[in-house]
């Protein structure tokens, strides 16, 4: 393309703006994160950069020439006095208001919201007050899906999950588990569910089971930091990892359970990870799993009464039954169903919701 070509090409785009709290840069348009967690963001922002968009983070990009901002999670703050006082220690700004900002150019209707974490994360997302103020939500949660205000979307996975090894049945360890340390007070979150199973597994079968992940045997409540002799110390843990599907194939099982569960339609990579590095998912999360997903081709937690039943079972599954369950697996990756959590459709949803026409 000449470059007279191309400074004609540049004239014609138009901005979308992605807002966030928590990103302020465009590293979320790099490659250069674990297990090619941004993904879809790359490919979002290539198609829309084949129609005439530019996708860009917020930041302090002004709103010339902007199509549409798109808000990831609630942008309101919650008004209590701890989140305040929280900030005032961190010595943390508020991030500009960006809604206020498109409200006065007067663009009330070219705002979008995503409702990305559940209520046990963010539960400034599940707010009447918050919906009010946008005319398209989009929303994994089957609940609210009306295709009216609320237009489903499947939290996306990588498109590409690499090669991994191949492991035989024999020599691999029974159970594994990769997630992050975390806490929650609403009544529905499975952190202290995974905590007990983890606790569990550590005491009673130290030699075949490994603990990977951010947090785990350092302190993560003011508690702990204040008296650190209380961080529960777990030998089974063996670090933190970059790519995920390495691993898990060393692994018979892997347990997947969810930040929340309860919810129809919360269901994240937890349990694609280990299905596409040929290890059976052990699954607790979302009501209605298996209507996205063949119940044969993972363990579903909620089957068992304590992790000693769980236990029970998976010790008692032999190479035939695992390679039963790995070409359920095996199947479903290659189907339809399983393409809906992917790149293009996460792009494609956006661009059909938005009305996105080819402007170039």
């Amino acid at each position: 393309m000449l470059l007279g070509d191309c400074m004609e090409t540049c004239k014609k785009m138009k901005k979308i703006l992605l807002y966030s709290p928590d990103t302020t840069d465009e590293k979320i348009f790099t490659r250069s994160v674990r297990d090619n967690a941004n993904d879809p963001f790359i490919f979002l922002k290539d198609k829309l950069c084949s129609l005439g968009y530019e996708l860009k983070i917020a930041g302090d990009n002004s709103l010339e020439n902007c199509e549409w901002v798109v808000f990831m999670d609630s942008p309101f703050p919650p008004s209590n006095w701890r989140y305040k006082l929280k900030n005032f220690i961190k010595n943390k700004t508020i991030s500009r208001n960006l809604y206020k900002e498109c409200l006065d150019k007067g663009m009330r209707d070219k705002m979008a919201l995503f409702l990305w974490e559940g209520v046990s994360v963010k539960p400034n997302n599940y707010l009447k007050s918050v919906y009010d103020k946008f005319s398209i939500i989009f929303t994994w949660n089957d609940d609210l899906v009306d295709n009216k205000k609320f237009f489903k979307f499947y939290l996306p996975i990588p498109g590409d999950a690499g090669t991994h090894p191949k492991i035989p049945f024999n020599k691999r360890k029974l159970l594994i588990n990769i997630s992050r340390n975390k806490k929650s007070p609403h009544p529905r979150e499975l952190y202290t569910a995974r905590k007990k199973s983890i606790r569990y597994f550590n005491k009673n079968f130290l030699d075949d089971f490994d603990l990977y992940g951010v947090g785990w045997n350092k302190p993560i409540s003011r508690m702990e930091k204040i008296f650190p002799w209380l961080v529960e110390k777990f030998s089974a843990y063996r670090g933190i990892i970059d790519n995920k599907i390495e691993k898990l194939p060393y692994y018979k099982f892997s347990l997947c359970y969810e930040n929340l569960k309860g919810e129809k339609g919360y269901i994240t990579d937890k349990i694609f990870d280990p299905m596409r590095s040929n290890t059976v998912p052990i699954y607790w999360g979302a009501s209605n799993i298996t209507d996205y997903i063949p119940r044969d081709s993972f363990i579903d937690r909620r089957n068992f009464k304590s992790d000693k039943e769980l236990v029970q079972f998976i010790e008692n599954i032999n190479e035939n039954e695992h390679n039963e369950h790995l070409k359920a697996i095996d199947a479903f990756l290659k189907s339809d169903k399983f393409r809906v959590f992917l790149p293009e459709n996460f792009a494609d949803t956006i661009i059909k919701t938005l009305n996105l026409k080819n402007i170039l």
